[in-house]
């Protein structure tokens, strides 16, 4: 994944990013990610609309597994 631009820290950032777009409580989030210090959970908040690179891009069926999910709510 590292050779796409991808790491454990963008996974992170990107997790944090959605979560927190999506309205998440970031007491939620901080549980999920184990940031305890506001100011370091925030610097993981990419000022964004959408993600330029989305890791689904790159895997065959995942845009259509994920509007079939939301299909459902």
């Amino acid at each position: 994944m590292a050779d796409r631009g991808f790491s454990p820290h963008s996974f992170r950032a990107g997790f944090i990013t959605e979560a927190h777009r999506q309205g998440k409580p970031d007491v939620a989030i901080k549980r999920i990610s184990g940031h305890r210090d506001q100011r370091t959970f925030e610097r993981y908040i990419r000022r964004t609309d959408e993600f330029e690179d989305h890791a689904g891009d790159f895997y065959p069926g995942v845009e259509e597994s994920r509007a079939e999910a939301w299909a459902f709510r």
